[in-house]
């Protein structure tokens, strides 16, 4: 669900359009409603939306390793026919691809890229499967030309979608103190991956120190997969 704010607005848009009858598709049946809520209020609750679940034994059997990611192959094995009917499919993931390696009927394949950062794998060779590329920059556009992952025509840098719909739909959250405008502001955004988180290593003592020396307004603001740990740690 982390990444569905980079494809509803997209989806409600062309829901409104009329130009297009839009489906949308979740790996988890509780994300339905998340998803559903999102879209009304994008003014896109007509939107169907469907969970891709597996057979028990098949899903027994793709749940053994534990991980999040080892759903993604098998649901999208066992949900391609349907998912090749379409003309075209939006994804903010690349696991998607494996489509385009395998025979039958080729739908379309847009990626808008969830995330944003130089890190070299944002650009990997899956690009070059997509048809099409939605990037959230021209600088994001410039190095995918460059390194030979998309064709020019076929990427479009349109602004970082995630936050107009965040704009639209979210109010300014109370962070309680007030920022002062008489100091620099620090945004810490730390990785959710232990082996290149910071947060792991100095996160809070960082934090701590920063706030101590009071020069610097701090916003700490984790990826939310690492959220989700911390909660999930903190609750054991």
């Amino acid at each position: 669900m982390h990444q569905a704010l980079h494809i509803a607005p997209v989806a409600a848009a062309l829901h409104a359009s009329g130009v297009a009858q839009v489906e949308a598709f979740v790996l988890y049946e509780d994300a339905v409603p998340k998803l559903a809520e999102m879209l009304t209020a994008l003014g896109a609750g007509g939107i169907p939306i469907l969970a891709m679940n597996l057979p028990r034994p098949i899903a027994a059997l793709a749940s053994y390793s534990g991980r999040f990611e080892a759903m993604k192959l098998p649901k999208l094995l066992y949900w391609q026919r349907r998912l090749r009917r379409f003309d075209a499919i939006v994804t903010a993931e690349r696991t998607t691809t494996i489509l385009k390696r395998l025979p039958g009927r080729q739908p379309l394949l847009i990626h808008i890229p969830h995330g944003a950062g130089d890190r070299a794998k944002g650009f990997e060779p899956r690009l070059r499967l997509f048809d099409e590329v939605i990037t959230a920059g021209e600088k994001d556009r410039r190095r995918m030309v460059a390194e030979g992952l998309v064709r020019p025509e076929h990427c479009h840098a349109t602004g970082y979608i995630k936050l107009a719909a965040v704009e639209r739909l979210y109010p300014m959250p109370d962070i309680g103190t007030p920022l002062s405008p008489e100091r620099p502001t620090i945004l810490y955004n730390p990785h959710f991956a232990r082996k290149m988180s910071s947060w792991t290593r100095f996160g809070e003592a960082l934090a701590d120190r920063i706030i101590a020396e009071g020069r610097y307004n701090l916003i700490v603001a984790p990826h939310v997969r690492l959220q989700e740990r911390l909660s999930a740690e903190e609750s054991d």
